[in-house]
């Protein structure tokens, strides 16, 4: 993968995961990014809803073309933090999402993105601050965008379910591991980094393993690409407080040996 893609390239450069999960990206006139997660067979989980995978990506993808594509904005943009809300299971059915800039500043750009259902019931909302890399200009690629839908739908991924692709049992390399996932072209990001979402989804992954069984509260903080892998999450505090669990994460790039992210998850034990 390219290190450095085109501003063009990358304002289309929509990567295996979103195909994978069949998004339709429409960027709206007032530079507000809508995205919607059909409810395929090989994304739903055994409830029959999508996980936390399709939720994590839907926020992303959302507020990420926001930070990249708005009119105030005039390169590409990574992922450095995240904040999400989780307010209830998605009702089975597509999730739509909607990311748009809220403050434009010189080191981060921060968006917020809402989550609804199938019902129109809200089922999460989040923050996310992105940093501003390159010089790449996307002014005019984004206007030649406004208000176009690219169905993002790949068929040949649909015969693979999300738990193959995207199965994140800990490896037995890493004994302390409570979550493990491979770099490769299905879990990189169009830079060749572990893609923001992928990396979400492990660390929920992960909690929900170690014992959280609804999450409530979901904050990562990107300190630095995982340009190896695997990936792995490491337990390093829990605080409990009668059946509410929380826990400070770390995500670890094995190839590096060095800490790529930082998250605390919070929620219900039963």
């Amino acid at each position: 993968m390219s290190a450095e893609p085109s501003a063009t390239a990358t304002a289309r450069s929509f990567d295996k995961l979103s195909q994978f999960l069949g998004a339709r990206v429409t960027l709206q006139p007032d530079y507000s990014t809508e995205i919607i997660i059909p409810a395929t067979d090989h994304l739903l989980d055994e409830t029959g809803r999508h996980g936390d995978l399709a939720l994590m990506c839907a926020i992303d993808v959302a507020t990420g073309m926001a930070s990249s594509m708005s009119k105030e904005t005039t390169t590409a943009t990574l992922t450095s933090d995240l904040s999400v809300d989780m307010i209830a299971p998605p009702a089975p059915g597509p999730l739509r999402t909607t990311g748009r800039v809220v403050n434009v500043g010189k080191r981060i750009i921060m968006n917020q993105a809402i989550v609804t259902d199938s019902t129109s019931a809200t089922v999460a909302f989040a923050t996310a601050g992105y940093a501003p890399i390159g010089e790449a200009k996307f002014n005019g690629a984004a206007h030649s965008l406004l208000g176009e839908t690219q169905d993002l739908a790949a068929p040949e991924y649909a015969q693979t379910s999300i738990a193959e692709y995207y199965s994140t049992a800990p490896s037995l390399e890493v004994p302390d591991a409570i979550a493990s996932i491979e770099l490769n072209e299905m879990t990189a990001n169009p830079f060749g980094f572990l893609h923001g979402a992928v990396g979400a989804h492990l660390f929920l992954s992960g909690a929900r393993r170690h014992g959280i069984v609804r999450p409530n509260t979901f904050t990562v903080r990107y300190l630095r690409p995982v340009t190896q892998g695997p990936a792995d999450v490491l337990v390093e505090d829990r605080f409990e407080n009668g059946d509410v669990l929380g826990m400070r994460l770390s995500l670890i790039d094995r190839g590096t040996d060095k800490i790529a992210s930082i998250a605390h998850v919070a929620g219900r034990t039963s």
